[in-house]
């Protein structure tokens, strides 16, 4: 059962043809993956639950704060040696477009996939090193509510690596969510190709908002 597990979130982290993520969900106790390969459009993917969580300056987000806004989100976490500082730096680079583009109306939030580890201080100081501005949320909080927004919201995961290792198996993927907190898109969280896309979809999306 842990082995399966482990193999569905190393594929995620890895990714394939498009943007492809997995759902999870319970049959007999045991998992049902389905998995989603972006047609390179936006369209309605999954709808972000409710949750509560704490930011890195110690205030309370919920995903009703984000609600009316179109956002960025992805999943990292500060110890991780590879992946996340290339996702990091990626979106750091990007939010000076981004919140030109769409002024108060867009956000960038990262979901930690170490809430043991990431509290909001250690959040706080992982920030500042990227030159985060203040509308970008660095969430951290139960473990539950963190794995329940990235499986039903997100439709991905993610798990402690197997063995002695502290590295934590999750998706490289940056998802657009749109103003009604719907997963629109998904983009490869570490090639800069992308960008161009990210920011003509943040467009179209800020207009559905403001029709």
């Amino acid at each position: 059962m842990k082995k399966t597990f482990y193999f569905i979130a190393l594929l995620v982290a890895i990714g394939g043809v498009g943007a492809e993520v997995y759902l999870l969900n319970k049959k007999a106790q045991e998992p049902v993956v389905n998995v989603i390969v972006d047609t390179g459009t936006l369209r309605e993917y999954a709808t972000v639950p409710e949750f509560e969580l704490t930011d890195r300056d110690g205030s309370r987000v919920t995903d009703k704060d984000l609600k009316g806004k179109v956002w960025l989100a992805n999943f990292i976490y500060t110890t991780c040696p590879d992946t996340c500082p290339k996702l990091s730096r990626r979106m750091a680079n990007l939010q000076q477009k981004i919140l030109e583009t769409g002024k108060d109306r867009v956000r960038i939030v990262s979901f930690s996939v170490d809430p043991d580890h990431d509290t909001p201080e250690i959040l706080a100081g992982y920030a500042k090193a990227l030159g985060a501005s203040g509308q970008w949320h660095f969430l951290t909080g139960p473990g539950d509510q963190l794995h329940r927004v990235a499986r039903v919201g997100f439709l991905t995961g993610f798990a402690k690596a197997p063995g002695t290792s502290k590295d934590v198996v999750h998706s490289e993927k940056i998802a657009i969510v749109d103003h009604k907190g719907v997963v629109r898109r998904y983009y490869n969280g570490v090639e800069p190709d992308e960008d161009p896309q990210i920011l003509e979809d943040l467009k179209t999306l800020l207009k559905e908002a403001n029709p």
